[in-house]
């Protein structure tokens, strides 16, 4: 016998919504869940359009009237006591439902009694973007929303249990609801969802986010009727509240007072406020009435309000703390993003990080959460993808950071995935280009970011979070031998770039001296370990052999071909021992890199001659695991290159594979893998200038098999003591762990310069002055004379700087009107 559905409430708060109405409750009216089981109530907050009329004639309904404006909380609490049902669902006025949207959330309140709410899935209004997928919080109790306006994707979400439910799409069990307080009436809007949801987890309850319940919604329709200020002082004053009554006695004081220091400081960035102005050694600094937009203004408010309403919420604090079942170290785990800033700014964020520290919060949520997000310049050796150098190393790093318990995600770019659409897709989703670099950091929640290669800091020169920067090569020869740029710009963002990092690493001893003299040049103090050593390394999991010692030796090169390097010596004469011999065969893999243009002329026209030979055989570029298979089936590889800086400084990475695989190598003798390969016996190395030398040691290999056998013995010896990310990457790991911002580097200014400093200010706050006057002016007149002042304006700046004087003016005025970060 089937199970007989409950009766179910839906509670529809509305305030001068009747246009959104008339939309949505059709659609409740249309679900497949039985109509007679079905109850719609709708508040309304003092509506001066004709919502009171319309509701009324609609048999299907009832109403309850305030005769002022409520709010979203008390509409929603007078529903719930209103409702003859058990399960009560509330649904914004402006938000549609799906035929089938109902039956998933009451299966799971039936089904689960711990269970609390369960919300829907909310959509855009056309269903193409994500509105809501679950939410997270920060210490302050600042909400999140996972996936806000990406692109729906149905297969990537699973049932999950966040730590607060969309308040505008979600059931709850009636007699709970109300038995912990239902809403906090005392929020009117915003957040009221977020305090329930952590108050519920903390008496013992859960809530789960199903997936299957679909909803749509008309993002800000009703919230557009606020100015931004009303906005931002509810979600300042409400989120002080929420914090104030759920964290126990102790952290609730530490937290409670940095929240305060973090809102000041969003309030000062959104005002004329200027530290300078205040300086008691310059007799200039001005003392002007200060401007504070209301914005601005919004959090001074926020803290009136918020202490306002302490006498009510010490009883409501109270009763939290009286029942609560749940410490607040298992709660922080479950906020999510416990330390993510929601201001932005690498400044803002080392404040917070100050703070955060201070009050002991990262022991209460056990450390550091785990999350990494690493970024790799280049294309990883995911299956189906050939690879590079800089993709190999960022990816072992990463596995080393998985293999020590961090949650680690990876970002490629999206240039490289252009030819290879079938990633996975959770590598694919992150894919980072010049303009989401910065989204990423946030979408991701991670605590510490890990750039493979400098030029990555380019675009996260305000990341939030510390990063930690990871000296593939020098990236600078590399570019001049490109062309990319002039020397002088690639100098200046080279530094410019250093600067942003809080931990250094390096492959080898030689890019370490190599980068130390760069280090100093960005502002970092000396100190020998300002740079740590973190090898190439690979999987402590070796490769099989598939090499059959009777067959003819066969010698393996294998990379992409790049135009900094140059094996046209060594290859060359291997072919011609090879031909005299008259045994063995060379296997070149290797081509094009897969996404970047790159002169490879030099390459092709060796391949080319190299192909003529019938000891030779050419793949071109293979997928990473194919060229593992050639590898375990080869005997020795070549990895001798002309000598030149770039060569010099490299830690090569095709070289670590090859031992790996426990390939003997024939390489240089001037690189820093040369020293290892010498300690170990584990192949030749060879001045790459020395032709006789490079014949001898073929000789060797052609006529000396258990040679070749011992030095591929030691070759994966030397791979196992040194180079396996169980343990190459414990530096970084330890970073990691507990990451941190470096000290900045400071300009300090004698007297004489705090004085020219503050009369430069003084005069910057005179002409903003000026401008603030004009813009009162123009708030008066038409629109048409506003367009005109503003077009003669655009005339003016253009006549005397031409486009980027015009574009710098335009910047300027952006600044001025959002605001400048006042945190040097």
């Amino acid at each position: 016998m089937s199970r007989e559905q409950p009766l179910v409430t839906i509670v529809v708060p509305s305030h001068n919504g009747l246009k959104y109405l008339k939309q949505s409750i059709p659609t409740y009216l249309d679900s497949d869940f039985p109509q007679n089981l079905l109850e719609i109530i709708v508040v309304d907050n003092a509506s001066s359009d004709e919502t009171p009329t319309w509701v009324s004639q609609q048999s299907s309904m009832d109403i309850i009237r305030f005769d002022v404006n409520k709010g979203f909380a008390p509409a929603c609490n007078h529903g719930a006591m209103k409702a003859r049902s058990p399960f009560v669902a509330f649904l914004n006025n402006d938000l549609k439902v799906d035929r089938a949207w109902l039956k998933p959330l009451v299966d799971t309140l039936e089904t689960d009694e711990q269970c609390i709410a369960a919300g829907s899935k909310v959509l855009s209004w056309d269903g193409k973007r994500v509105d809501f997928a679950g939410g997270d919080i920060n210490f302050e109790g600042r909400a999140f929303q996972r996936d806000f306006r990406r692109i729906h994707e149905p297969e990537r979400y699973e049932t999950c249990s966040p730590i607060f439910l969309n308040g505008g799409a979600m059931l709850v069990r009636r007699d709970r609801f109300l038995e912990i307080g239902g809403f906090d009436e005392d929020f009117f809007a915003y957040y009221e969802d977020v305090d329930f949801g952590w108050r519920a987890w903390l008496l013992g309850h859960t809530l789960r986010w199903i997936p299957d319940s679909v909803t749509y919604h008309h993002h800000g329709a009703t919230s557009a009727r606020m100015t931004t200020g009303q906005k931002r002082y509810l979600l300042e004053r409400n989120a002080l509240l929420s914090m104030y009554k759920n964290y126990e006695s102790g952290l609730m004081e530490r937290t409670l007072s940095s929240a305060l220091i973090l809102s000041g400081l969003r309030m000062v960035s959104g005002s004329d406020i200027h530290q300078e102005r205040f300086i008691l050694s310059s007799p200039s600094a001005p003392q002007d009435t200060i401007w504070l937009k209301p914005e601005a203004a919004a959090h001074l408010a926020a803290v009136d309000g918020f202490v306002r309403l302490l006498p009510r919420m010490k009883e409501k604090r109270a009763f939290v703390q009286q029942n609560r079942t749940v410490s607040d170290q298992e709660i922080l785990r479950q906020f999510g993003k416990p330390f993510e800033p929601i201001h932005p700014g690498r400044s803002y964020a080392r404040v917070q990080e100050s703070l955060i520290r201070s009050t002991g919060l990262r022991t209460s949520a056990n450390a550091h959460g785990g999350s990494v997000l690493l970024i790799s310049p280049d294309i990883l050796p995911l299956a189906g993808l050939p690879t590079t150098g800089a993709g190999l190393r960022a990816w072992g790093m990463g596995q080393g950071l998985k293999s020590k318990g961090f949650t680690v995600h990876f970002s490629m770019p999206k240039a490289a995935l252009r030819a290879y659409p079938h990633v996975e897709s959770d590598i694919a989703d992150l894919a980072w280009d010049e303009n989401n670099l910065s989204s990423l950091v946030s979408e991701t929640g991670a605590s510490v970011v890990v750039a493979c290669g400098w030029p990555l800091l380019e675009q996260l020169s305000e990341c939030p979070r510390p990063i930690a920067l990871d000296f593939h090569g020098p990236h600078l020869l590399e570019r001049t031998i490109q062309k990319h740029l002039d020397t002088e710009t690639n100098i200046r963002t080279k530094i410019a770039c250093i600067s942003r990092a809080d931990f250094y690493s390096c492959a080898g001893d030689r890019q370490r001296s190599y980068f130390i003299p760069w280090l100093l040049m960005a502002g970092v103090p000396y100190d020998h370990a300002m740079i740590h050593h973190v090898p190439v390394c690979v999987s402590p999991d070796l490769p099989p052999r598939a090499n059959d010692p009777k067959s003819e030796p066969i010698f393996v090169y294998g990379g992409v071909f790049l135009p900094w390097q140059d094996p046209r010596t060594s290859l060359t004469v291997l072919v011609e021992e090879l031909e005299r011999a008259g045994r063995g065969y060379l296997h070149l893999y290797g081509g094009r890199h897969p996404f970047i243009p790159l002169d490879t002329a030099r390459f092709e026209s060796l391949v080319k001659t190299l192909e003529s030979s019938e000891r030779v055989v050419s793949h071109g570029m293979v997928t990473h695991d194919r060229l593992l298979e050639a590898y375990s089936r080869a005997t020795v590889a070549m990895d001798i290159m002309t000598q030149n800086p770039e060569r010099e400084l490299a830690f090569t990475t095709r070289t670590v594979e090859y031992l790996w695989c426990g390939l003997p190598v024939l390489y240089n003798d001037y690189a820093d893998l040369a020293h290892l390969i010498n300690q170990y016996d584990a192949g030749w190395t060879i001045d790459p200038g020395d032709s006789k030398a490079i014949r001898r040691a073929i000789r060797e290999v052609l006529q000396g098999p258990d040679t070749v056998k011992q030095r591929s013995n030691n070759a994966i010896q030397l791979v196992r003591n040194h180079l396996t990310w169980e343990t190459a990457v414990d530096p970084l790991a330890e970073f990691c762990k507990n990451p941190a911002f470096r000290s900045e580097t400071r300009l300090h200014l004698s007297h004489a310069d705090m004085s020219d400093v503050a009369t430069l200010n003084r005069a910057i706050y005179d002409k903003d002055v000026h401008i603030r006057n004009l813009e009162a002016m123009l708030a008066k007149r038409s629109m048409f004379k506003r367009l005109r002042y503003y077009q003669e304006r655009a005339g003016y700046h253009f006549t005397r700087g031409g486009i980027r004087g015009l574009r710098e003016s335009v910047f300027r005025k952006i600044r001025e009107k959002f605001g400048r970060n006042p945190y040097p």
